[in-house]
């Protein structure tokens, strides 16, 4: 069950960034992180990761996101 649980939260997460990519294109250009995303989107790497891997390289562009858009919306 775990590596169904990590599967089903890795997918998740890929989505959701790759919603806020195309709502925001600067992300790609700003981090990294959200950059390696796009590329394994673009060549389709995804299931070559181990999932901890992909995990890691998911958060890593979640916070990037989330710290972009605290900038960007702060009252």
């Amino acid at each position: 069950m775990c590596e169904l649980t990590i599967v089903y939260y890795n997918a998740n997460a890929r989505y959701r960034i790759e919603r806020l990519m195309d709502r925001n294109s600067t992300l790609v250009e700003k981090y990294l992180s959200v950059r390696a995303i796009e590329e394994m989107k673009i060549k389709g790497t995804a299931d070559t990761l181990e999932e901890k891997e992909h995990w890691a390289m998911l958060y890593d562009a979640l916070k990037d996101c989330f710290e972009d858009y605290e900038q960007r919306y702060s009252r």
